[in-house]
């Protein structure tokens, strides 16, 4: 599998968020999907949400709901280290890229 270096610009409170969310999913054994499902939402958001390529991130409205569907009994609950500062942060990851197969099969 190729893999690629990339740099990303991100505001703190959002990587810290996407990053208690996954722990809280991988707590219950919940995939991206069932947790999307979960939601009442498209089966690839949770994705898009956690994908640090993706534009999509969580919203007001989406932790009112990952509130009630984790049982969480306030907001602060996202932030057990406290909510952090408004500030940029920049994070370098590895990107695996997935190989598509294309032609046709014949017997």
């Amino acid at each position: 599998m190729d893999e690629i270096y990339k740099t990303k610009a991100i505001f703190r409170i959002e990587y810290e968020l996407i990053f208690n969310i996954k722990g809280l999913r991988g707590e219950r054994g919940w995939s991206q999907e069932v947790l999307s499902g979960k939601m009442g939402l498209a089966e690839n958001f949770v994705g898009k949400c956690e994908s640090l390529d993706q534009p999509e991130k969580y919203n007001l409205r989406h932790l009112g709901i990952l509130k009630k569907v984790f049982g969480l009994k306030s907001l602060d609950d996202f932030f057990p280290n406290g909510i952090p500062k408004d500030e940029q942060i920049v994070i370098h990851y590895k990107k695996y890229l997935r190989k598509r197969l294309t032609g046709l099969i014949r017997n």
